[in-house]
């Protein structure tokens, strides 16, 4: 199967070209992955962790750098040489499953010329 190519197996489950189950919604056109995607959580406006960083599948990261945690609501990002001098802590807007479901605020911040800016979207 090619990238895109959709394998139905019945009504309700498809194997798409990467391999991946998907399972169809019955209320919607849209079949839904299972699990969550892979996210890139990007920062700006907090010049020391301004950048793009790929999570890992438990929303984590670190580079000996940079180091992003996530405990069920709440991320903490923070700079590995000032940890407790430069850091943000981000808070969901809204219920979700997957991280990219919601848009993030950073709820406390340190180290950060004005409130970081924060988008989460899958990879």
């Amino acid at each position: 199967m090619a990238q895109g190519d959709v394998l139905q197996i019945d009504d309700k489950i498809q194997i798409d070209g990467d391999g991946k189950i998907r399972l169809v919604d019955a209320d919607s056109d849209c079949p839904d992955c299972c699990g969550c995607c892979l996210a890139t959580l990007t920062i700006s406006n907090c010049t020391a962790l301004n950048g793009a960083y790929n999570l890992d599948v438990n929303n984590q990261y670190s580079d000996g750098t940079v180091t992003i945690t996530f405990a069920v609501t709440t991320f903490t990002i923070s700079l590995d040489a000032d940890a407790q001098g430069t850091f943000i802590t981000l808070i969901p807007n809204a219920s979700f499953t997957c991280v990219t479901d919601t848009t993030w605020t950073a709820d406390d911040w340190s180290g950060c010329s004005g409130t970081p800016s924060i988008t989460i979207e899958c990879t």
